[in-house]
């Protein structure tokens, strides 16, 4: 999983300095377009990760209440 280091910066502006992969820290300054590139599409991709992982969480909540009501539904 990648974490990146942030700095705060005025106007709630954050700027990404470095990123950790795997354990290794790893430079942004100067890194390549294609670099910057891929960081974008991991941070767009680790958000969409998280996304759907609340949803999940939110389908498996509701189909435990859809079982629990079925169940007492055919007891009757």
């Amino acid at each position: 999983m990648a974490k990146s280091t942030k700095p705060e910066q005025k106007n709630e502006e954050k700027i990404t300095n470095s990123i950790k992969i795997d354990g290794e820290d790893y430079n942004l300054e100067g890194a390549s377009d294609v670099a910057r590139q891929a960081l974008n599409s991991l941070q767009f991709a680790e958000r969409k990760i998280a996304q759907l992982r609340g949803e999940m969480s939110l389908a498996t909540t509701a189909r435990t209440g859809f079982i629990n009501i079925l169940k007492n539904e055919l007891k009757k």
